[in-house]
């Protein structure tokens, strides 16, 4: 019986580490839009422009200039905003200090004002609406968390 004991050990170590894996975190999961969520490093890969009924198209290339594409949008506690000339360096460097806010789920910094209308541990997506002269207008901000 003694010599059992190691084996049976084994078995029941095997059958327990088998289990499913409860610590797995889905990264395209929905989260809460509050402060908590929100804060950290982000970096913008897409800019769509969509009016009235034409199809949305993209224009990050036409906002940013090509030693900006790469900067990284840094939202830290205390209201605290940093654009970060991150990768290919501008000259001048690009850097600044602002603050943020988030109102519910409306957020407001130097580079983008309007709803989060996407949130997970990987994304966040910033939708801002609006009208002129009653044409409709939507851009569309895309944030990768890095």
């Amino acid at each position: 019986m003694q010599k059992l004991w190691p084996f049976l050990i084994l078995v029941v170590v095997g059958i327990v580490s088998c289990g499913d894996d409860d610590d797995e975190v889905d990264d395209n999961a929905p989260l809460a839009v509050n402060i908590n969520n929100i804060l950290g490093t982000y970096k913008i890969t897409s800019i769509t422009q969509k009016a009235g009924n034409a199809a949305a198209q993209e224009v990050v290339d036409k906002i940013f200039k090509a030693c900006e594409r790469d900067n990284l949008h840094v939202l830290k506690t205390n209201s605290q905003y940093e654009f970060q000339d991150a990768g290919t360096k501008c000259n001048p460097d690009s850097s600044e200090e602002s603050s943020w806010f988030l109102n519910e789920n409306v957020i407001s910094t130097a580079y983008a004002f309007g709803e989060v209308t996407t949130l997970t541990r990987k994304t966040m997506i910033v939708t801002e609406r609006g009208a002129t002269s009653g044409v409709t207008a939507e851009i569309v901000m895309t944030y990768v968390r890095e």
